[in-house]
């Protein structure tokens, strides 16, 4: 459990670094820098969320092959 916690709070740090370099390259202003690494938050979580359902039908439809695999 220890090992996931970190690894996420290594993978968030890693995303505001990456997300940073972007935005300066970008030529984002120091003024304009939290509401646009803001902006790319919520594009990044819209993102998990609008593919997590189509994750979540192909374990569903993989666990049915699976199943009546088992039964024939």
């Amino acid at each position: 459990m220890l090992s996931s916690r970190e690894d996420a709070l290594k993978f968030i740090r890693e995303f505001e670094a990456s997300s940073r370099e972007y935005l300066l390259a970008q030529g984002t202003s120091e003024h304009e820098y939290a509401s646009a690494y803001l902006e790319l938050q919520w594009k990044f979580l819209r993102t998990i969320i609008t593919e997590q359902p189509s994750l979540s039908r192909r374990r569903k439809t993989n666990s049915l092959r699976c199943k009546s695999h088992s039964i024939a």
